[in-house]
């Protein structure tokens, strides 16, 4: 991959040529019900479509390679493999795989049946807003956590949790009668099944270089893996910022992941946080992963022990205003 360093050299990048669906809004997906109402996202692989379910009359995410691939069988062999290791997932934080099938075209084409989710990306958030306040950050890691936790049951590493892969849906809870938020975790489309030992290897990095742990470079996933990934993602929710920024390539950002030096700490970045925050995510982005907590459940009781406590202090803060901004018994008696 090319690192534009300079202002010179990004005035020289080509520009992108503007992307043009292969299905245009009203089409039929041929050899499906899938009737498309737009896109709503697109990678190096697929594109995920807006559609319409014709038979069940129920809105669908519709992820179908793309159509210079279709002589690339290994790229309908990831997406199988995808589909096949979301469906086993039990778990209300992972997207829900409802089929899979082929196109009716000359050359029939592989494509995933979703669930549509109503919400918005982590990352299209961060980018509009900044960063979060600690309370959310924390729920919506938590709920990435529980997916996680189900994924790891039967053996899978997500490989790849960033901001561009949770999603945060809003659903009506009948509880309170309103709309709330849920954290879902998108794209097992790099996931693996975790290393056994340390001469384990694949080749190559399986991933994106700005959340990926040390040893995913070096082609070894654990467990601990998604923990750093989680942790990274996690502290820009909360400081805005990557925990390793500044730096000027992926050679420097890798340089960086090897030395604990260079690791931000959340205390220095937002003063007066939790104390027991900032030595949670400080753990779980370290450079080794038997250094990190040794299990995503582990990482979520962590969670859930601050959670309760910034929800406490939270309540108190709002009863200390109440009776510094209310009226006394005297003053109410005299209006």
């Amino acid at each position: 991959m090319k690192v534009l360093k300079t202002k010179k050299d990004r005035a020289r990048a080509p520009e992108e040529e503007p992307f043009v669906p292969e299905f245009e809004r009203g089409q039929t997906i041929p050899g499906t019900s899938f009737r498309v109402r737009g896109v709503l996202g697109r990678g190096a692989f697929g594109t995920v479509y807006d559609c319409e379910d014709g038979i069940l009359q129920v809105p669908c995410a519709v992820k179908i390679v793309n159509r210079n691939l279709v002589d690339h069988p290994e790229i309908e062999h990831v997406m199988m493999w995808e589909a096949r290791q979301t469906a086993r997932i039990n778990s209300d934080h992972v997207v829900k795989v409802r089929s899979v099938g082929r196109t009716a075209e000359a050359i029939p084409r592989l494509y995933i049946n979703m669930f549509k989710l109503d919400g918005e990306c982590l990352f299209t958030v961060l980018r509009a807003i900044g960063r979060l306040h600690p309370i959310e950050a924390i729920m919506y890691a938590s709920h990435v956590a529980m997916g996680l936790v189900a994924a790891h049951a039967i053996g899978l590493v997500h490989c790849d949790i960033k901001p561009a892969n949770i999603f945060l849906m809003r659903h009506y809870d009948p509880l309170t009668r309103s709309y709330v938020t849920r954290a879902v975790v998108l794209d097992l489309g790099v996931a693996r099944v975790a290393s056994t030992g340390a001469s384990e290897r694949s080749v190559g990095l399986r991933g994106t270089a700005i959340t990926a742990p040390p040893e995913q470079y070096e082609g070894r996933v654990y467990p601990q893996s998604d923990v750093y990934a989680l942790g990274v993602t996690f502290f820009m929710m909360l400081a805005g910022t990557h925990p390793l920024a500044p730096f000027n390539n992926l050679r420097d950002l890798l340089q960086a992941k090897l030395r604990p030096e260079r690791i931000k700490r959340l205390r220095d970045v937002i003063p007066g946080i939790d104390p027991e925050l900032d030595a949670l995510v400080w753990r779980m982005i370290q450079p080794d992963y038997l250094d990190r907590p040794a299990t995503m459940e582990e990482v979520l009781g962590c969670l859930s022990i601050i959670q309760e406590r910034e929800e406490d202090r939270l309540v108190a803060e709002a009863i200390l205003c109440l009776l510094y901004t209310s009226p006394s018994p005297r003053d109410r008696t005299r209006s």
